[in-house]
């Protein structure tokens, strides 16, 4: 399952200095709350993605309906570049609060060209439940990135990036 998903992220490409990691830090504990951040030097579509590494269970952090603003209606999948986003932010009035298991996790960034669909795909997860078929999900995000990359010229600088963070949970 990690190798599909390693696959995706390498095909999307790290041609672009995406930024995701948690603003507690990288041992976060069972009780605690939590905030997922991305930063991203272009613009794009962003896809987050939380992974258990132990059990292989996985949920969309971003987009959520839980999110305010346009996120919740499936809409705002956007990021500007240089923009930070964090989920939750201060007004969404929800908490990710760490649960069992304790173990290792990773999050995925992904920013997409513009120009690719990934409204469907991104709406598979806006309840932030128990992503099914994680590996199909992320090789089809894979496969629509490589279709079209020798139709679309690349900026010099990337139109597109992926980014991993590790983190473990502590008791």
């Amino acid at each position: 399952m990690v190798a599909a998903i390693e696959s995706a992220a390498s095909a999307i490409g790290g041609r672009v200095d995406i930024r995701v990691d948690l603003a507690e830090g990288n041992r976060p504990r069972v009780g605690s709350t939590v905030h997922f951040r991305v930063t991203s030097p272009i613009d794009g579509q962003l896809l987050v993605y939380n992974i258990d590494l132990a059990s292989g269970s996985a949920y969309q952090v971003f987009p959520n309906r839980y999110s305010g603003g346009a996120a919740s209606t499936g809409t705002k999948l956007r990021i500007a570049a240089g923009e930070n986003i964090t989920v939750p932010k201060a007004s969404d009035g929800f908490d990710i609060r760490v649960q069992e298991p304790a173990g290792r996790n990773r999050l995925y960034a992904f920013v997409l060209p513009q120009h690719m669909r990934v409204e469907d795909i991104a709406a598979r997860g806006m309840d932030m439940d128990n992503i099914k078929d994680l590996q199909g999900l992320f090789k089809e995000i894979e496969d629509r990135t490589l279709r079209g990359i020798e139709v679309f010229d690349r900026p010099a600088n990337g139109d597109r990036g992926a980014a991993m963070y590790e983190y473990e949970i502590a008791r």
